[in-house]
């Protein structure tokens, strides 16, 4: 059996440094136990402590039916429970499962692609009723709280492991609602350990531990409104960048750009790029674009139009009558519009009028 050496004396005598790590100090007095974790930090980890406490427990309490009333009456833990609260956590046995949305607390069923058995352990986080969630035993009938969670002191800094499921399996922990009352208060579990421990929101990567920037893994939108937002990447003058987001109607504004007033480049039939003000410079009324075509600037607009008039005159001696069968179409002008019009249909609708002789 191990040897346990505590230091003993009065509570206004307990010292304030100097000490060694891993040694217990026992005020005699006020029945205080601490713990040394530093040369200059002790923690409290035992109240109302008798010496004669530790030389009954060379089980550690496995031999203990109630383990949490042993532990309520006596103060007293074993190696592993010591180590847990010196960091912060009061480990538990772990549960098969975790339900994270609200049920009924009885019966069987599955549980995050798990089938449930009886006396299987789960830890239950997602009631909607809060006070409900917590480390329960499964049964036929009504769940209860199972036997090392069923106090509030006892659910305080609970950590556990999860060992089976689809999605929570191998995931660690804890609770972190302080002062509990079963039945009245909040009880809220959080995360801190497992394969799911982090998870890459939209337009983030991650490898291993480290998160990095994804734009590929953004939807493509064709549409934004003046009140969108656009991330920007900003350089100062010595090129660090900051990155921020801005509204995308004031990044317009900065620009330069208004809406009724701006100016595009554009390719004439020459092919060299230059502002559309400059094209259309010097185009009039009756300046053809192409054959048939005119651009007519007015104003801040150009509006292109078919212009017949533009077209070359067909003069006596250019109509061959034999080349009909390759004339398909005529424009017609009618009620003030163009339209086409084959040429056996018109001359059907002719009215021939040779005279007499």
């Amino acid at each position: 059996m191990a040897i346990i050496k505590i230091k003993r004396g009065l509570q206004a005598n307990v010292p304030t440094g100097g000490y060694n790590i891993g040694e217990f100090l026992l005020a005699t007095d006020t029945k205080n136990l601490y713990i040394c974790v530093s040369q200059s930090e002790k923690r409290l980890i035992g109240t109302h402590v008798e010496l004669g406490d530790y030389l009954k427990k060379s089980n550690n309490l496995s031999d203990l039916t109630n383990k949490a009333l042993a532990r309520q009456h006596l103060n007293v833990f074993s190696k592993n429970e010591v180590e847990a609260r010196l960091t912060g956590l009061a480990w538990k046995r772990s549960a098969k499962v975790l339900c994270n949305f609200n049920r009924n607390l009885q019966g069987f069923g599955d549980i995050d692609g798990v089938t449930l058995v009886a006396n299987d352990r789960v830890l239950v986080m997602g009631q909607d009723d809060k006070t409900q969630n917590g480390i329960y035993k499964v049964s036929a009938g009504a769940w209860v709280r199972d036997e090392d969670a069923n106090t509030g002191q006892e659910l305080k800094s609970a950590a556990l492991f999860i060992e089976k499921g689809t999605e929570f399996d191998n995931t660690a922990w804890t609770c972190i609602s302080d002062d509990i009352s079963l039945g009245a208060s909040d009880i809220e579990f959080i995360q801190f350990g497992g394969k799911n421990t982090y998870v890459a929101g939209e337009g983030l990567q991650l490898n291993g531990n480290e998160f990095a920037f994804d734009v590929e893994d953004f939807s493509i939108q064709n549409k934004i409104s003046p009140h969108d937002y656009l991330i920007v990447q900003q350089y100062d003058s010595q090129d660090n960048s900051t990155t921020v987001r801005a509204k995308v109607e004031d990044v317009v504004s900065q620009s330069g750009i208004e809406s009724d007033n701006f100016t595009v480049k554009v390719n004439d039939q020459d092919n060299n790029p230059g502002f559309l003000a400059e094209k259309l410079s010097g185009i009039s009324n009756d300046q053809p674009y192409g054959q048939g075509i005119s651009v007519i600037p007015s104003g801040d607009k150009a509006y292109v139009a078919f212009t017949p008039q533009a077209l070359p005159e067909m003069v006596e001696g250019d109509f061959n009558f034999e080349n009909l069968a390759s004339i398909p179409y005529m424009i017609v002008r009618n009620a003030n519009k163009h339209n086409k019009i084959s040429l056996n249909n018109y001359l059907k609708s002719a009215t021939i009028d040779g005279g007499t002789f």
